[in-house]
């Protein structure tokens, strides 16, 4: 990969984990239109890594669970609901700013790999 290149990683509500390229700081409409919102909440990751999701998620007629966000953010299986979306936080500009091609990677991993530790951690409490 270019490297020039930015992305933001993309948990969906349907499990799916994908690349997005981006500018190096993305646009507040990309983050909307990503994640399918009007307005959003920046939950704080380590690292120096945010997750945008939808601020009212659980407010929606039908809301949808975020699995893999869920368990990202707090080793939960119910809470974050609706897409999120993973970016980092750019302590000097006090603002966020894209992946590299690395990070972004790295994140997918990472999710994966929670993911399947959580479910074979609750599975052995069955």
């Amino acid at each position: 990969m270019p490297n020039n290149a930015y992305y933001l990683v993309k948990i969906s509500t349907d499990g799916v984990v994908g690349l997005f390229k981006t500018k190096k700081t993305p646009e507040l409409q990309q983050l909307y239109d990503l994640i399918g919102c009007d307005c959003i909440e920046t939950v704080y990751l380590k690292d120096d890594y945010l997750m945008i999701v939808d601020e009212s998620g659980w407010l929606k007629d039908d809301p949808v669970p975020n699995f893999k966000a869920s368990v990202l953010y707090s080793d939960t299986a119910a809470s974050i609901a609706g897409n999120a979306v993973l970016l980092k936080l750019n302590r000097r500009a006090c603002d966020w700013k894209a992946l590299t091609y690395e990070e972004a990677v790295g994140l997918q991993i990472e999710i994966d790999a929670r993911t399947e530790a959580y479910i074979q951690d609750n599975l052995m409490q069955i």
